[in-house]
């Protein structure tokens, strides 16, 4: 009896300390992150996810020995006392493994660092306000609700088919209607983060009629869009700072071909809108 009691204190101390671990690191190194989402990566989110996932098994084990039936306590206690042990161990090889994988709080910072300095270099970006909310276009609306349903989900078919031509032009209709359609779009999209970058052209702007600014503007977008941009965006400027300046054909290639070609998911849907490319 002394056997089996002294084992459900262990069981119960071992559990206090599980709770604890998920208490004070688990769960507040996922608060932190979370807040600072720029800054997770795949290895970390592993990383956090293999720590959580080993704590709720641990857990589990312990508690399954809480919940046997007395007796069978009773005349397991010595088997009990090497499982006991056991679990101290993986507790101690979990926390070794996580702590070992490196800190946390030390890749954070130098994620930050990293994440300011990229910004530094891609803010020097020549750019227009041409996105489809920005504020050169105050007073740009969508389509009303319920018009324009056949062309909408006609071009939303086309978004979504992933072996769909890599252009839809739309043309054949008065200015005004293309311009509605093309901004509802670009705010549907931006709203399934699937807008990679939008420009609007306007003759009536001079940064919005400049063609040498779409490209530069196109790629300032990309890097707020999907962070893993912006490092090779940001080497693409520190090869050339005058990229930006560059002749088209060379901008595209540096700063929309090239960084787009080492995105880790090839099959991800990123959109562009452009309107009124005859301003």
């Amino acid at each position: 009896m002394n056997g089996m009691k002294a084992n459900e204190e262990a069981i119960k101390a071992f559990n206090a300390t599980v709770v604890r671990l998920d208490d004070n690191v688990a769960t507040p190194l996922k608060e932190a992150i979370n807040s600072q989402a720029d800054f997770m990566d795949d290895d970390l989110q592993k990383r956090l996810d293999l720590l959580a996932n080993d704590l709720i098994d641990l857990t589990k084990r312990a508690d399954t020995m809480l919940s046997r039936e007395r007796h069978k306590k009773f005349f397991s206690s010595q088997d009990n006392l090497g499982i006991i042990q056991k679990l101290n161990r993986d507790l101690d090889r979990i926390v070794i493994a996580f702590t070992g994988r490196g800190s946390i709080g030390a890749e954070m910072e130098a994620r930050a660092a990293k994440r300011l300095a990229q910004t530094l270099v891609i803010d020097k970006l020549p750019r227009a306000q041409a996105r489809h909310d920005s504020a050169s276009r105050v007073g740009a609306n969508p389509c009303f609700q319920g018009t324009r349903n056949g062309i909408l989900r006609e071009i939303s078919a086309w978004i979504d088919d992933p072996n769909a031509p890599p252009i839809f032009w739309l043309s054949g209709m008065a200015g005004i209607e293309k311009l509605t359609i093309a901004h509802t779009i670009a705010e549907q999209e931006d709203k399934k983060h699937r807008l990679g970058a939008s420009f609007f052209f306007s003759r009536d702007e001079a940064d919005r009629r400049n063609p040498h600014l779409v490209y530069p503007t196109i790629a300032f977008q990309l890097a707020g869009f999907d962070t893993s941009l912006r490092g090779p965006i940001t080497q693409a400027l520190e090869r050339d700072a005058d990229i930006g300046l560059a002749i088209m054909q060379k901008q595209s290639e540096h700063l929309i071909a090239g960084p787009l070609a080492e995105l880790k998911v090839s099959a991800k849907t990123i959109l562009f809108v452009l309107d009124a490319l005859d301003e």
